[in-house]
């Protein structure tokens, strides 16, 4: 409870108050709705100073107490401002650092099992490595989600004809991963289609397939 709160309350108890007796005294026609308001400033964080001028002419507190108590609990309000102001800049610090970090898009194509790193030396293997970054991802970040999708779709598509659902060494293909962004990640089935429109990335990589 606030300063103040606790002063009004301290109050009411000395003077044997009810809440109804005060509600009623205040002038109020909507007695619940009243006796509402009453608790709020006697027995919660509640402070409003137009609310608090009104209480004040039925239930009167000494005027020293009174002008500590709502000085300190105007220092708390200041405090708690400058506190949410403070938080709001390191908010805003923090997205300005991410989108710094942000990674360019890429496509990640899941197979049964992973291949060793070694094997793509061979020029002939490059077209096994499980990212994939077709030309087209250079200009994604500029499009809506439905149409950066349908791009990432047909290319799934023919990635998938092409290789005609397998890789060598690797297996049959599961699925495939887009990854937009440092954030944003989705997982597709071997037809193009969003099965999973959030998946956990850790410094811009799928944490369920790693990259090699």
């Amino acid at each position: 409870m606030y300063p103040i709160n606790r002063v009004l309350k301290c109050r009411v108890e000395e003077l044997g108050l009810t809440k109804k007796e005060i509600a009623e005294k205040m002038g109020y026609k909507n007695l619940s709705k009243g006796i509402s308001k009453v608790h709020d400033l006697v027995y919660r964080d509640y402070y409003s100073p137009f609310f608090l001028k009104q209480f004040l002419e039925v239930v009167p507190v000494d005027e020293f107490v009174l002008e500590l108590a709502v000085e300190a609990t105007e220092s708390i309000f200041a405090l708690r401002k400058k506190i949410e102001t403070e938080r709001d800049r390191t908010y805003d610090y923090e997205e300005a650092v991410l989108i710094e970090r942000t990674v360019d898009p890429y496509i990640l194509r899941r197979t049964q099992r992973k291949v060793s790193p070694w094997a793509f030396q061979n020029p002939k293997n490059r077209w096994m490595m499980p990212k994939l970054c077709p030309s087209f991802l250079g200009t994604i970040k500029d499009l809506g989600r439905a149409e950066a999708l349908a791009l990432v779709k047909e290319f799934i598509k023919e990635d998938f004809a092409a290789t005609g659902g397998s890789v060598r060494e690797a297996g049959k293909i599961i699925c495939y991963y887009f990854v937009r962004d440092f954030r944003t990640a989705c997982q597709l089935d071997t037809e193009g289609n969003v099965i999973r429109p959030n998946v956990r990335l850790v410094s811009g990589e799928i944490v369920e397939w790693s990259r090699y």
